[in-house]
């Protein structure tokens, strides 16, 4: 596994801009497609308590708040942003057909070790939702800013792997509180830990991070195209 340390800032920033449009994206479904209370109570448990305490379209504002701090902390050159939106591009090509052969495979069927919240059930809008408020925080923020931390300290590979398992693991915890927290499911929990929190963010410091934020927001464009 090889990650450049020295640049990833840099990349983060870029990536962070591109970014914006699927938050624009988001905006737009909350206008023209509104949730609904049904939709609501299926969301992912972050929107939920977000929606508790803030309105839904607050989101963007620690999506916009993380690009700006990356942008003014590593600015990234013109090389970086065409290599970004090359891989953002990628990102939303490869998640349309990661999707569309799940969806034939399992003949449409959601598959059950998959959280509810990952389906269709909460919607476009809040589907998104769930994917920028994620990417914000543990993306751009957790991993990100403690593997930036620990590399001054530690090798890079050790840093790397702190991170993400720190990153994994407070990203399923987070899922376990507030209002819309489910009973504990350890099939769940595991999957949380293994493909979001420790996959994605492998993805993410490997293969880029516009890469993988594409990836895993445009994921939410095609599952209600493709799910049921």
């Amino acid at each position: 596994m090889t990650i450049d340390i020295a640049r990833l800032g840099a990349r983060t920033a870029a990536a962070s801009i591109l970014f914006q449009i699927h938050v624009a994206v988001f905006l737009v479904q909350l206008v023209f497609i509104p949730p609904t209370a049904a939709n609501l109570a299926m969301a992912d448990p972050l929107v939920q308590w977000w929606q508790s305490a803030f309105p839904a379209a607050a989101m963007v504002v620690p999506c916009v708040v993380a690009a700006w701090l990356w942008n003014w902390f590593a600015p990234p050159d013109r090389s970086q942003l065409t290599r970004a939106a090359v891989e953002y591009g990628a990102g939303l090509v490869v998640a349309g057909a990661a999707v569309a052969a799940i969806a034939a495979v399992t003949d449409g069927r959601f598959p059950a070790f998959i959280p509810p919240e990952e389906s269709a059930r909460p919607g476009l809008a809040l589907g998104m939702g769930a994917g920028i408020i994620e990417e914000a925080v543990f993306r751009f923020g957790v991993l990100t800013v403690t593997l930036t931390i620990l590399a001054r300290r530690l090798p890079t590979l050790p840093a790397a792997a702190v991170a993400v398992v720190l990153t994994a693991v407070l990203f399923a915890v987070s899922h376990e509180f507030g209002p819309g927290a489910a009973a504990f499911e350890p099939g769940w929990f595991l999957t949380r830990v293994m493909v979001p929190g420790i996959g994605m963010s492998v993805v993410f410091l490997v293969v880029g991070p516009a890469f993988l934020v594409s990836l895993h927001c445009s994921a939410h464009l095609f599952i209600p195209l493709f799910f049921s």
